[in-house]
């Protein structure tokens, strides 16, 4: 949604890359995409935002696909508004979304002991999937959950994602920003997997992008074996690198629960190459 700021100005580029690109093109780049002002829509539907990347930028037929097979996926809200998505006509018909939208007594919200009203919110006298009804968070979790599955050629294992939200968390901080993206935040607390909310009032942004670079470190650093293991006395863990060299981790520098093996040496993990391969022999406890 453009801003007072940015009303004309695009750089015609969802993704920015760094490949065959100078500085100085970069850098205006990203300053074009990031461009922030205080005259947006007033409505927000970050979810219905990121849907629509799925339908659109990730379709077979797309040059410019973000996510990829088989990795870790962050999806990272910033928000101080509510999310208002919802179900939009596929006739073609164009409306305004505060169309479908409410206002009143639906839209009181309470948030760490603070009661406060909304200009709009969603219709809660619509039912999903009707046009025009809030698409629940429920939905939109299956949503990721099969887009991811289906990206990884594994139906039924792991999606490998999780959200992090940021916005008002406190009384104080949503009196501040004027209101908090709840709707963001029960999407984070649907998915689990270590997803994360976190202050947007924060004076200082570095702790929370550590937090996100954290939980990331920890998931790439976690192996799921065939069977399980006997101990970690039976095991050795390599990484074998794109050369055929291997370097032996030592066992104090991984854990091993179940088939779970988790490297659990940080500055490891962030050695780790994208051609960099894991290589575990080990003793099953069972062949079952």
């Amino acid at each position: 949604m453009n801003t007072g700021l940015n009303d004309t100005v695009h750089s015609g580029k969802s993704i920015i890359t760094t490949f065959g690109v100078n500085s100085n093109q970069l850098i205006n780049d990203f300053l074009v995409n990031a461009t922030v002002g205080i005259d947006g829509h007033g409505t927000e539907a970050g979810i219905n935002s990121m849907l629509q990347l799925l339908d659109d930028n990730e379709a077979s037929s797309s040059t410019t696909k973000f996510f990829r097979p088989d990795s870790l996926r962050v999806i990272i809200f910033v928000s101080d508004e509510e999310d208002v998505s919802v179900v939009y006509p596929t006739n073609g018909t164009q409306v305004n979304p505060r169309h479908y939208l409410t206002s009143g007594s639906p839209c009181q919200k309470t948030v760490d002991g603070y009661t406060y009203t909304i200009s709009q919110c969603i219709n809660p006298s619509l039912t999903y999937p009707a046009v025009g009804s809030g698409i629940p968070v429920s939905a939109v979790k299956s949503r990721l959950d099969q887009f991811f599955r289906n990206l990884d050629r594994n139906p039924s294992g792991d999606p490998n994602y999780f959200i992090t939200t940021i916005t008002a968390l406190t009384k104080a901080s949503v009196q501040q920003s004027g209101d908090q993206g709840t709707r963001y935040l029960q999407l984070g607390q649907a998915v689990g997997n270590g997803s994360l909310a976190l202050e947007i009032n924060s004076t200082d942004y570095s702790p929370l992008l550590d937090s996100i670079g954290q939980v990331v470190v920890q998931k790439k650093g976690v192996f799921v074996l065939n069977r399980e293991a006997t101990g970690e006395e039976d095991m050795i863990v390599k990484v074998r690198h794109a050369n055929g060299s291997e370097d032996v981790i030592p066992s104090s520098d991984y854990t091993v629960s179940g088939k779970t093996l988790t490297i659990t040496n940080q500055d490891l993990v962030l050695s780790f190459t994208s051609t960099d391969l894991i290589v575990v022999s080990y003793q099953p406890r069972s062949i079952n």
